[in-house]
Order: structure tokens, then C-alpha cells, then sequence
């Protein structure tokens, strides 16, 4: 299906539209969730692929209340076994991201986690 003013994009071009490089580009693609289209030598990238790889990125990222009730688990948590079942739950909810943004919410939870940490 065409969409009127909008073409087809490279592999480069559309990891400079959204940032990404041509690696996170062919990894989406390995794991399924973006679809090339060949073209001779080309792989190009329809306007209705590009829009169904964003909803899977939106369907996939955690949100805010994911980070705050995964900090109240760690932080309640009393016994060491909860604490590695919830780190376990949080490894599993992020691991579909690409890895930068999978980096960013690590280090955001550790320093939720530090902030949330009594001083001895």
C-alpha cells in the first residue's frame, strides 16, 4: 500500500530517522519486529512497516508506573530471593528494547534504587 507523500526509506535513512544506527536497524529486522523489502540491491522500508515497527516499540517500552512499582518491590522487598525474582521480572520487561534505550532505563532504575536507598 502506498501512502500519498510518503516513500520508501533506506536502511540508513531510517536509522537517521529515528536515530538508531544500521546495527539496531538489521537487529530489529532479525528479531521480526521491522520488515524490509528488497529492491535489487536495496532494503527498503515502506511507510506502513515503518509505522508498524513504531507500534511495537510503543507496545514493548515500559512506562513510568512499570519503573515505580519494580522500585517499590526492591525496596520492600525483605528477603534476597524477592529481590532476585523482581530483578529477573525487570531483565524480561526490558530486554525486547534496543540497547540504548535498555542502557538508559538501567541506569535510571539504579539511581532510583540509590535515591531510594537509606544511608547507613
Amino acid at each position: 500500500m502506498n501512502i500519498p507523500g510518503r516513500r520508501p526509506k533506506t536502511v540508513d535513512q531510517f536509522g537517521e530517522s529515528h536515530n538508531i544506527g544500521r546495527s539496531t536497524v538489521y537487529e530489529e529486522k532479525k528479531r521480526g519486529r521491522l520488515k524490509f523489502t528488497k529492491v535489487g540491491r536495496k532494503s527498503l522500508i515502506y511507510p506502513e512497516d515503518e509505522d508498524a515497527w513504531r507500534e511495537l516499540c510503543r507496545a514493548d517500552e515500559p512506562n513510568a508506573s512499570d519503573e515505580k512499582r519494580l522500585l517499590e518491590e526492591v525496596v520492600v522487598a525483605e528477603d534476597v530471593r524477592d529481590v532476585i525474582d523482581i530483578a529477573k521480572s525487570f531483565a524480561k520487561a526490558i530486554a525486547k528494547l534496543p540497547a540504548r534505550k535498555r542502557d538508559d532505563l538501567v541506569e535510571r532504575f539504579s539511581d532510583l534504587c540509590a535515591e531510594r536507598t537509606p544511608n547507613k
